[in-house]
């Protein structure tokens, strides 16, 4: 069974790709490297993998399919927010928004900034089970940790190891001017190598789509700034269109999908 982390000091919901977040350790486990080797305000982006080299590719190429549908969803994220705006949700609210996740929790904050009471869905709704949706203040708090996130990505090393069956045979940092450093034990196979750059790979493209969401966040807030009409503009409405983008990837998280290894 493969597993994805980044553990990272923010406390944000997940970044891109397959990745669970938690924090880092008070004392960290070497595995066999030094552990001062790894910066202490890096992200780390770790990968364990399972032994069979079939298997660790598959997972691999799960993990590369899950990020390459967080990528499509937020390219499409300021479409969808832009739909929303258009037909000036609050007061249509729809059985077909209902149904959506993103638009629901979306349409409920801006009704809050507004201080507008959202009408409830429409009582022949199929019966529609939602998640719990965010005051404006958890929207908030929310957005704020994500933002400590991108900090610690453009400010820090990101660091990406490959433990296989729970050892770690490879680390590498990589810095923002492109300098890149890996650990590598000595003996190690050329099987493992080749998942290391795998992972590596994995690791720096989900940085990037981390990066991305905030640039489509910025574009979003645009949007609900005008379904708003908060005299604070695009700056207020951040929160808003933070969660609408993270609400998508939370929806792609919890569907199945074909090819997943078990």
């Amino acid at each position: 069974m493969a597993s994805f982390e980044l553990i990272d000091a923010s406390g944000a919901a997940p970044p891109p790709g397959p990745w669970a977040t938690r924090q880092p350790p008070a004392l960290g486990l070497s595995f066999g490297l030094r552990l001062a080797e790894t910066p202490t305000a890096a992200q780390v982006w770790r990968v364990d993998l399972p032994a069979d080299p079939a298997a660790a590719h598959a997972a691999l190429a799960a993990a590369e399919a899950d990020l390459g549908r967080h990528e499509a969803a937020i390219a499409k994220a300021p479409e969808r927010i832009r739909d929303l705006a258009a037909s000036e949700g609050v007061a249509s609210f729809s059985l077909r928004e209902a149904q959506r996740a993103p638009e629901r929790q979306l349409l409920a904050l801006v009704s809050e900034l507004r201080g507008v009471a959202r009408p409830a869905p429409e009582a022949n709704s199929f019966s529609i089970t939602a998640p719990k949706e965010l005051t404006w203040a958890e929207a908030e708090t929310r957005f704020r940790a994500f933002m400590a996130q991108i900090h610690d990505a453009v400010t820090n090393f990101a660091v990406v190891e490959t433990l296989v069956e729970g050892t770690l045979v490879a680390r590498t940092s990589v810095s923002w001017t492109g300098d890149v450093r890996s650990l590598l034990h000595a003996t190690l196979p050329a099987r493992h190598a080749d998942l290391h750059q795998r992972s590596l790979g994995l690791a720096l493209r989900s940085r990037a789509a981390l990066l991305k969401t905030f640039g489509t966040v910025v574009r979003g807030a645009a949007l609900v700034a005008v379904m708003t009409s908060s005299p604070a503009g695009a700056i207020t409405a951040l929160p808003a269109a933070w969660k609408f983008v993270d609400q998508l990837l939370d929806d792609l998280r919890v569907q199945p999908h074909v090819g997943a290894p078990g």
